[in-house]
């Protein structure tokens, strides 16, 4: 039998705030996105227990609750970690569908079978297993929960994990599954939407327990061949959609939350940045863009390097992630990220100096290798090649830094730093 499991992050873009900023703790937050809009666009579990939804006006909320949290939505960063909890999930070595940022499918069959313990013999035991890892890790990894449904179709599985929200974990057994399906409200089933669910309320469909009362001709009179056709099966449980992958991923994460007293250091970031280094040597592919951020009790810390192609040579990637953590708290860290960005398929060299045109005079220039000494770059207007940031021009000089002016932006780098490494 073919098992789907369904991945959903509970309350995830407040989630995702309170995790970031524990100073939030259990308290009841909402988020909002759009400039100049008070719509709630996601609430925790502690909002939602005052009656706050999401749609809601925010002085509605505050009516209901006057201790509510308002945090402007930081749609990038839960992009972000959305895509990283999909990377964890990816790494165990199955096939994902994603469906939004924060939800997921994948078929049980292609979970390797190397995953499993030896003493683990029935698909019940084994998807049990899987399951709470995932829970556990994503626990561990992002301080955040995430619920776990399954069942033999897309629809019983995605059924099974919003009604077992939050940090649920609910396996529906065949022989259950019809009961399970026609206890439940047309709205709930993904895919109905408003124009679909009205006009089966206007001839009395409220649960999936009328619809399989309707015959297969009349909802194909009603919705057509193919709304119709797709109502007739799932009201008979009989709609097998499969999962479908989706095109390769523009990037990859690893991003770690942390709470007091256990806050991290240096060999956090190192153990983090080795874990994704794994990642994409296992992926195959490489990075032209790389990027981090850390929040700390004086704050959060972001930057990023472009190069000057797409690579995944770690002599590279290394440094520049260390060149980036120059400049950033090395401790008591409660929030980690490192990236992986603009993912291709094809390793580049940097690329060819026309593309830099702009940034450069229309003269020969003399370009210094990163094998170089330092002493060969004591005098300014200099262009140099650096191996991550790409060829750049040498500002100034002094003791052991350098400002160079590279096509992203003006840097500072200290005795030549990332070639130590």
């Amino acid at each position: 039998m073919t098992y789907i499991l369904h991945f959903d992050l509970d309350a995830f873009f407040s989630s995702v705030e309170q995790a970031l900023h524990p100073a939030l703790g259990s308290q009841p937050v909402v988020v909002s996105a759009g400039r100049g809009q008070h719509v709630i666009t996601a609430a925790s579990y502690q909002a939602k227990s005052y009656g706050v939804k999401t749609g809601m006006p925010l002085k509605i909320a505050r009516q209901l609750c006057p201790s509510i949290v308002f945090v402007t939505a930081r749609i990038e960063a839960y992009q972000r970690c959305g895509n990283a909890v999909k990377d964890l999930i990816s790494s165990t070595g199955v096939v994902i569908e994603s469906l939004g940022v924060d939800e997921c499918f994948l078929d049980f069959s292609t979970i390797p079978p190397s995953f499993f313990p030896n003493d683990l013999l029935n698909d019940y035991d084994k998807i049990t297993y899987y399951a709470t890892w995932v829970k556990n890790a994503v626990k561990a990894h992002f301080g955040l929960n995430i619920t776990v449904g399954v069942g033999s179709s897309k629809v019983i599985a995605k059924l099974a994990s919003d009604t077992s929200k939050p940090d649920g974990l609910r396996i529906l057994k065949p022989l259950d599954e019809l009961d399970f399906l026609h206890s439940q409200p047309i709205t709930a089933i993904n895919g109905i939407g408003n124009r679909i669910s009205s006009k089966l309320h206007s001839i009395g469909v409220f649960t999936v327990k009328d619809l399989s009362a309707i015959s297969a001709k009349t909802l194909l009179l009603l919705f057509g061949p193919h709304h119709g056709k797709i109502l007739n099966l799932i009201a008979q449980n009989s709609y097998f959609d499969p999962v479908k992958p989706n095109q390769a991923a523009k990037s990859m994460s690893v991003m770690r939350s942390f709470r007091p007293p256990r806050l991290a250091g240096e060999s956090e970031i190192e153990t983090s940045l080795e874990e994704l280094l794994l990642r994409l040597n296992h992926s195959g592919r490489c990075s032209s863009r790389i990027s981090a951020a850390v929040v700390t009790p004086s704050g959060y810390f972001f930057d990023y390097v472009n190069f000057g192609g797409a690579t995944s040579d770690r002599e590279i990637l290394v440094p520049a992630f260390r060149t980036i953590f120059q400049n950033f708290p090395k401790s008591q860290i409660l929030y980690l990220s490192l990236s992986l960005e603009r993912l291709s398929d094809v390793e580049q060299l940097h690329l060819p100096n026309t593309l830099l045109d702009d940034h450069l005079p229309k003269v020969s220039l003399e370009v210094i290798s990163q094998s170089d000494k330092l002493a060969r770059l004591a005098y300014k207007g200099l262009y140099l090649s650096h191996p991550v940031f790409g060829l750049g021009l040498l500002l100034s000089m002094q003791d052991s830094a350098l400002t160079v002016k590279f096509a992203d932006r003006e840097r500072v780098l200290e005795l030549w730093a990332p070639l130590s490494y």
